[in-house]
């Protein structure tokens, strides 16, 4: 296929952007022997040198295809009458050279690797540039993941139109390449080892735009009612780079120095794309600073799509999940949660586009080092505290959560079956954020970010290993860490330390043994480390002291104090990926809480002095004192997650039990509650509200009456959820009022579904049956009933009793959903089913099992689906 406007570029013209391919000898550098002895997934064996790739396309939307034509201008690196390139799935119609001579070609229609067969016209040398073009169309469909409905990548294009169960869904289409998925849309090298530019040319019905990688050359309006979008990268990249998206956008522009920063989110939505980027900027100067390398391409952009898993980093562009896009208050209530997102998304073109991993068994030097740098925004701009509460400990948590479920992988391997779900995975990301972390910790602050700024120095514009990496901070550090790797990224598991300390009066010494009892995988075929070592910080009443890890049984410290330590905090700030056996006092616990500077520590002697208060044979008098000490802490200046931490864990001391409904609580308790409504806001004062609530006492409707006007909806929900449970005779009134009020994406809607739900109320029938089905007003898509009115008014047809008039609407939708084969809305209808929980809806999973009967996957998430509809119909 031709374009309407372009013809593909000649070979002179690629002569002026040559790419010189860079070579790097590894001899003088260490060589770290692997975990496993076969090499699986080696760096791939290149025969050729891509120069340029021209891609020329329209789109299918009922076949759910891309029409198109693609230009490749390579030189082999040897000899050879031969091109060999990847194909996904593909239809090829004809392949000939830039001058119109026809090729011979083989390709079964397979995925494999080479698996396209192009027969040159005669051998050609090295160096002497070949342009061969190639007419085909896709078959593969990129369906969403039926186990993550919120959004996932998948493999080549994903198209998208309203449906039954969508009615206003959006026009849409995007691709993107991370690892090797860009092949199922055209033909390429696809493996990360070599580099290109790029021109991307695409067609699409207006209004409907075309965004590529690059910068927009042109638009062109056709007779047809058509455009025709060209974008061009001059910067050579990758393959897995180069992405598109398809869709009705508005760009809301922003520049950092002479860069543009184009944001490019829905036209309806122009006001909350504007609110969402408010710290692109600062984030380029932050990245910019601390690489001492400016932003290394001449403009970038965000692209906002939906049914997407996160971010993907692209060439000069980043693919974003349309959820990140809030107005005001919303997204100031999720500053840290997008901040995280936005600015991991941009580090990426520093740590995966300027610097490029030669396999994907490095994938970490990407997906690590994005988490880590993003970490380091979140903490330069949101705290110290911050980063520990949101980001070290919930990543600690699901590494511990990984290696429990027996989810061992290395950071780095070339031991995998599925490079998509590898570099994916939680190890190269995760992990090696968490590691990385630890580095910084090993080296120091100063030593880190010289790493930093060396590493990008030194391989920008190239591919990079992980000895690559180890080199430059052997070289900073002027002293191996080799070790470090070994431990931390080639092996797999984590020290288990059994941590002791004894006071000996007399000698006026503290006495610390650290054993790692820790015990070896006999299943895993992985490197592991019999005992680990490395730098560590201990806290002793309050000071900071630096400890030596030595890799044996037990280490102990001997540190000279006047008197017994009131806490030794272990490990400050939870840097070591680890488990810790220790039994400290309650007495300790509770000088921990007060007087360490670890907010980590203070957290963990919170929940630890929790459970106690819970034991049965716990003392009134300690219970008392340890829900006291919890109260200093919430009514504190302390940082907000820290007060929010204790105040759950004052919520799960409190008695539950009843009178005629209502909970007494006592007047201390309430006190502080009305104080934390008072004086704080949006989640502080939303969870004093959720505890004031449990209470179910209609004394305090006021207080709530007045919390639905507040701007925060944490708080309008909590609030609504709150006069719910009073089932006072004026709430239904209030809550219906509440609908109406103006908020984004319908949080109001939300919250007045949710306070009928507690309610019980039979009037909330209309307006819980008109929402499950109603898809025209605007909502999240999270499949969580807190973002979603459609299955929160399922939960309130179910606590009036109205399921089964819920049922008949949802099951028409399902069976359309089958019909178009559209899996997000199959399994969307399924998670509604599932709540309702009528008895009618076992047909669904017997359909769903019969239909994705070799779908493992499917399996899995129809199985999840049922177990949740067979307790909904128990309940």
């Amino acid at each position: 296929m031709k374009s309407k406007m372009y013809k593909p570029l000649s070979t002179v013209f690629l002569a002026v952007y040559p790419f010189i391919f860079m070579f790097f000898s590894c001899k003088d550098k260490k060589e770290i022997s692997l975990a496993v002895s076969e090499r699986v997934n080696q760096e791939r064996i290149r025969k050729i040198d891509m120069k340029h790739q021209i891609l020329d396309l329209e789109f299918d939307w009922n076949q759910k295809q891309v029409k198109g034509s693609t230009s490749i201008t390579f030189s082999n690196l040897t000899t050879s009458d031969t091109l060999y390139l990847d194909s996904g799935l593909l239809s090829i119609h004809t392949v000939q050279l830039a001058n119109g001579t026809k090729l011979d070609f083989e390709y079964d229609g397979s995925d494999e690797e080479n698996g396209l067969k192009i027969v040159l016209n005669k051998p050609y040398p090295p160096d002497e540039d070949l342009t061969v073009e190639i007419d085909y169309h896709s078959n593969w469909v990129n369906q969403s993941d039926p186990s993550n409905i919120w959004g996932s990548f998948g493999k080549g294009i994903r198209f998208f139109e309203p449906s039954l169960t969508e009615k206003e869904r959006r026009r849409q289409i995007w691709a993107v390449g991370e690892a090797r998925t860009n092949k199922y849309w055209y033909p390429c090298y696809d493996a990360p080892n070599d580099f290109r530019t790029t021109e991307f040319i695409a067609t699409v019905a207006k209004p409907l735009m075309a965004i590529s990688n690059g910068k927009l050359i042109d638009t062109k309006d056709n007779e047809d009612g058509t455009r025709t979008f060209y974008w061009k990268t001059d910067t050579p990249h990758a393959n897995h780079l180069t992405s598109f998206v398809i869709g009705e956008y508005q760009n809301y522009q922003q520049t950092y120095g002479n860069i543009e920063l184009n944001n490019y989110g829905y036209p309806d939505e122009y006001i909350g794309t504007k609110e969402s980027v408010i710290r692109l900027p600062d984030m380029m100067e932050f990245f910019s600073n601390l690489t001492d390398r400016e932003y290394p391409f001449e403009s970038y952009s965000q692209i906002f799509v939906q049914d997407f898993g996160g971010w993907k980093g692209n060439m000069m562009t980043s693919t974003i999940t349309e959820n990140m896009i809030d107005d005001k208050t919303t997204h100031e209530d999720f500053l840290y949660l997008w901040d995280i997102t936005e600015s991991e998304a941009l580090a990426h073109q520093w740590f995966g586009n300027l610097i490029t991993v030669k396999d994907w068994s490095h994938s970490w030097l990407s997906k690590g080092f994005s988490r880590h740098l993003a970490a380091m925004y979140n903490e330069h701009k949101n705290g110290r505290e911050e980063f520990l509460l949101y980001q070290q400990s919930p990543d600690m948590n699901t590494y511990l959560n990984d290696w429990n479920s027996n989810t061992r992988n290395p950071i780095v391997t070339d031991d995998y079956d599925d490079v998509e779900a590898f570099v994916n995975g939680n190890s190269p990301y995760i992990k090696g954020a968490l590691v990385l972390n630890m580095l910084r910790s090993e080296l120091g602050e100063e030593k880190w970010k010289r790493v930093i700024k060396e590493y990008v120095s030194t391989y920008a514009g190239k591919l990079v290993s992980t000895q690559d990496f180890i080199a430059i901070v052997n070289q900073v550090n002027n002293q191996q860490l080799d070790w470090f790797f070994n431990q931390w990224v080639y092996g797999i598991g984590h020290p288990v330390f059994k941590v002791e300390h004894v006071f000996d009066k007399e000698q006026k010494q503290l006495k610390l043994h650290v054993d790692q009892i820790q015990k070896m995988d006999s299943v895993s075929h992985y490197k592991q480390t019999e005992f680990f070592q490395g730098k560590m910080k201990i806290e002793i009443d309050g000071k900071v002291e630096e400890i030596q890890l030595q890799p044996i049984k037990r280490n102990s410290y001997v540190y000279n104090l006047e008197k017994k330590p009131r806490f030794v905090n272990f490990d400050f700030e939870d840097v070591w990926i680890k488990q810790v056996r220790s039994k400290p006092s309650q007495e300790e616990l509770i000088a921990e809480l007060k007087g360490s500077k670890d907010v980590l520590g203070k957290v963990a002697a919170m929940g630890k002095l929790s459970t106690i208060a819970k034991g049965s044979t716990i003392s009134k008098e300690l219970r008392t004192k340890i829900k006291n000490e919890l109260r200093k802490v919430i009514l504190s200046k302390q940082y907000w997650r820290t007060r929010l931490n204790a105040l759950w864990q004052f919520q799960g001391l409190l008695p539950l039990t009843s009178t005629d409904g209502v909970i007494a609580m006592e007047n201390e308790t309430i006190e502080m509650l009305k104080k934390l409504i008072k004086e704080e806001k949006s989640w502080l004062k939303s969870n004093a509200i959720n505890v004031l609530g449990l209470t179910r006492d209609s004394t305090y409707n006021p207080i709530y009456l007045e919390a639905l006007h507040d701007y925060s909806d944490r708080v309008v929900n909590t609030a609504a959820i709150a006069i719910g449970k009073t089932k006072n005779s004026k709430a239904f009134d209030a809550l219906i009022r509440l609908k109406d009020k103006p908020s984004w994406k319908n949080q109001s809607l939300i919250s007045a579904l949710y306070g009928l739900k507690e309610l019980e109320d039979p009037r909330a029938y209309d307006l819980a049956i008109q929402s499950l089905i109603d898809s025209h007003n605007p909502h999240w898509n999270l499949g969580t009933p807190i973002w979603d009115h459609r299955l929160a008014a399922a939960h309130t047809l179910v606590a009036i009793d109205k399921a089964d008039k819920g049922y008949p609407a949802i099951y028409a939708q399902f069976q359309d959903a089958l019909k178009n084969e559209n899996v997000n809305d199959i399994f969307y209808n399924a998670l509604q089913v599932s709540i309702l929980g009528d008895p009618r809806g076992q047909v669904v999973f017997e359909e769903l099992y019969k239909k994705f009967s070799n779908n493992k996957n499917a399996l899995k998430a129809i199985e999840q689906l049922e177990n949740t509809f067979n307790n909904s119909i128990k309940n």
